[in-house]
């Protein structure tokens, strides 16, 4: 039922979904997103694992700065 409910979803190819989220319930959501980000210093090791960024110090607003390091890198 959920692919059901994602697949009515429009979601442009040459766009990416971007989703951050430090609990076990959002892990589900980070697995699924494009670019999955998690909390690391707070946030549920569910949430670590599904995660492809984690920001250890569980701040949102340094997203940007780990995108110009991973750009340079």
């Amino acid at each position: 039922q959920v692919e059901e409910l994602l697949a009515q979803i429009p979601h442009p190819k040459q766009q990416k979904l971007v989703f951050i989220g430090d609990g076990v319930n959002d892990a589900p959501v980070i697995t699924r997103a494009d670019i999955g980000v998690a909390m690391g210093g707070l946030g549920s090791a569910a949430a670590i694992e599904a995660a492809d960024v984690v920001l250890m110090d569980d701040a949102p607003a340094k997203l940007p700065q780990a995108i110009a390091i991973a750009r340079r890198t």
